[in-house]
């Protein structure tokens, strides 16, 4: 028999990993109404868990940033710096990446973030390499392009070009 905490943490999860299905598939303007049915859970339910729809949203951006970071990680064990850029700009460029842009965007026109960086991880991260450019310098531009390849309004047909881009920096 499940605790209590472990329904909680199940609910929760449940909540997240609907908001996410939903929030990729449909974008952002879901409804909390739908995002409860697909958890199973009441409306009431989301309130409680996260407070407000921002909170949802952070604590989706959250989740979703802590498996990405995970994923990004592995590939950044064995690389070097030009092979992890790839592999954050591949991250951005799927739904998932174009979710985090979204809500980045939604909770900074809000008033809701402080923090606009939507991949806080970047530049910490950059630090790690031997690389001439400032890391700040270097996280903006994987970020613009990042977004662009999110949303697909870049010149750069694919991530080569982009990285073609970005050689100068690394």
């Amino acid at each position: 028999m499940a605790t209590q905490t472990e329904r909680r943490d199940a609910t929760r999860r449940a909540i997240l990993d609907a908001a996410i299905r939903n929030f990729t598939k449909t974008g952002l303007s879901v409804s909390m109404e739908t995002i409860a049915a697909d958890a199973e859970v009441t409306k009431g339910s989301i309130h409680y868990h996260f407070g407000s729809r921002a909170g949802l949203l952070r604590a989706v951006a959250e989740f979703t940033i802590g498996a990405l970071e995970v994923r990004i990680a592995k590939t950044a064990e064995q690389a070097d710096v030009r092979e992890w850029v790839r592999a954050v700009l591949a991250a951005q460029a799927t739904p998932k990446g174009r979710m985090l842009f979204a809500i980045n965007d939604e909770l900074a026109g809000s008033g809701e973030l402080d923090d606009v960086d939507p991949f806080p991880y970047i530049t910490l991260r950059l630090a790690e390499f031997d690389i001439p450019a400032p890391p700040p310098v270097i996280a903006a531009a994987i970020i613009q392009y990042g977004r662009q390849l999110a949303f697909g309004n870049t010149s750069a047909t694919d991530i080569d070009d982009v990285m073609a881009n970005l050689d100068s920096l690394l």
